[in-house]
């Protein structure tokens, strides 16, 4: 993923490890207006770019001037200021440039303060949008009109939409003078089969040339400008820079966040700090999961001092779920809700929003998963295991089989293997881990729950699996094969037993095992 920020003097700042950790890195591909030419120069009264001039006159992201003291712009461009409060003190917004080489009828602002979508997620890159409010309010600039509504239901293919910035051109560098170029809208379902690993929802909007390429934001343009023309001729924007793969290839458009999609955040983004709830979010759970309907729970917590009522619970493949909570949350209390999700091969990402009565900030969850196909291991093979026949072995880049083993194949590229034993019933499983490596780990997963973290050495583990249907992940992470030594890690002498007999069968063997009694007597 590319984030369309550019690289300049400005992370020789001390806040470079910050951006670095939180994700806003880019790769070494091109980020800037690909394909476009030089704006005309009162076009864009509105646009900004930031800047710190104590470090780089180069400007690293685009922005817009939206009216007030405010400045609208990508969350990854200023994620920052999260981390180091010095950030906002040698930020700088430039409104109304055109060759940034030159002083001209541009207007220079310090930062007040900055707010970020409470839904950006540095991962997945949803809700890449931010405010800046600026210290003071600009007088005698235009500012950029914004939509009425959500307007990607409304665009089509032949939609011809336009980007501006200051990021890398054709010939690989920056530009001094502010470009344009005209992109075609690219609907989310063929978005979404260039970026099939990535989040794409009705708050994006994905642009570019899928047939030919060689048009693009890029580099330097992060957090700039997309525009739509309305009848009357008037610049709306509908877009933000956001990131993409690459830049300017036909099979990956550039992704924007999408401005109509946001404009509660836009119009009053204070009250978006004011929410009562968060997701309770697990970092050890495995992303990995069988193909088909699989349970998702969900954890919510009251936050707040007062009473929360969550009234909605709504997921962007299409569930909404009213009251999922059943009853108000205290203070600290927290209601877990059971999700289903369909599942499909591959990474899909979703996002959750939950609605409380009374406060106006929705919050937010990204749920990241990954469907597993089955694992193509010989019968007589998997066999050896003396598993119960209803086990289905799943894998990517599985574990081999054979002998009554399991062991770990690293890939050549990254190192990591992983199989996954699918429809266990209720019991116990039971097995020897050997993991003698120097420098890899295995993990072990139940139901996507971690149970096992960078086990090392050699153990007998017992598993216990308390739903009716389960699932085990096997994963192991170490060097690449073409460097681990042949090194690698083995489950043997697997067993089941099945387990929780239930009441009713107890309350059975009870009265059977009395008769028996009685007629011994």
């Amino acid at each position: 993923m590319i984030f369309r920020k550019f690289d300049s003097a400005f992370f020789a700042f001390s806040f470079l490890i910050l951006i670095l950790i939180s994700g806003t890195v880019q790769s070494n591909a091109d980020v800037r207006v690909i394909g476009g030419k030089d704006a005309d120069k009162e076009k864009y009264p509105f646009i900004a770019h930031l800047s710190t001039p104590e470090y780089s006159s180069e400007p690293f992201c685009g922005a817009t001037y939206i009216g007030g003291k405010k400045v609208l712009t990508a969350a990854h461009c200023v994620v920052a200021a999260d981390y180091d409060d010095t950030f906002l003190e040698v930020l700088m917004i430039t409104i109304g440039d055109y060759d940034v080489t030159k002083k001209e009828t541009e207007k220079q602002f310090s930062v007040e303060r900055i707010v970020i979508h409470p839904g950006y997620d540095s991962q997945t890159l949803a809700n890449d949008i931010a405010i800046i409010f600026l210290e003071k309010e600009p007088v005698g600039i235009d500012e950029a009109s914004l939509p009425k509504m959500n307007m990607k239901n409304v665009f089509n293919s032949k939609t011809v939409l336009t980007v501006a910035g200051w990021g890398v051109t054709d010939e690989g560098n920056v530009s001094d003078i502010l470009q344009e170029v005209d992109v075609n809208f690219v609907s989310d379902k063929l978005c979404r089969t260039s970026y099939e690993d990535y989040l794409m929802t009705g708050k994006t909007i994905c642009a570019g040339d899928i047939i030919w390429g060689g048009i693009d934001a890029c580099q330097g343009d992060s957090g700039g400008p997309l525009f739509y023309t309305d009848l009357d001729g008037t610049l709306v924007q509908t877009g933000i820079v956001s990131w993409g793969i690459g830049c300017a290839l036909a099979e990956y458009p550039g992704v924007y966040a999408n401005t109509g999609a946001h404009l509660s955040f836009i119009e009053s983004p204070d009250k978006f700090l004011d929410g009562q709830i968060t997701f309770v979010s697990d970092d050890t759970k495995s992303p990995n999961v069988p193909l088909g309907l699989v349970k998702y729970p969900i954890t919510l917590q009251n936050t707040s001092d007062s009473v929360a009522n969550v009234t909605s619970l709504y997921i962007d493949d299409g569930q909404l779920l009213t009251n999922p909570c059943k009853q108000a949350l205290e203070p600290n209390q927290s209601c877990t809700i059971d999700t289903t999700l369909q599942v499909k091969t591959g990474r899909t990402i979703y996002e959750a929003t939950a609605y409380t009565e009374t406060a106006s900030a929705p919050s937010y969850l990204p749920i990241d998963i990954t469907g597993i196909g089955k694992d193509n291991v010989d019968n007589e093979d998997f066999a050896s295991l003396k598993l119960p026949s209803v086990i289905v072995p799943l894998g990517k880049n599985p574990w081999s089989i054979s002998d009554g083993q399991m062991k770990a194949v690293p890939s050549a590229g990254d190192g990591y293997s992983m199989t996954m034993l699918d429809k266990f019933p209720k019991g116990t499983l039971s097995f020897t881990a050997k993991n003698n490596t120097a420098f890899a780990g295995l993990f072990i997963y139940v139901n996507q729950k971690e149970v096992i973290s960078y086990f090392t050495g050699e153990k007998n583990i017992n598993l216990k699996l308390d739903q009716e249907s389960n699932f085990v992940e096997f994963y192991y992470e170490g060097l690449p094969a073409n460097e681990n030594f042949g090194e690698t890690v083995a489950v043997r002498d697997m067993k089941f037993k099945a387990g929780n007999i239930g009441l009713l069968s107890f309350v059975i063997l009870i009265f059977f095992a009395y008769n028996r009694k009685i007629r011994n007597l």
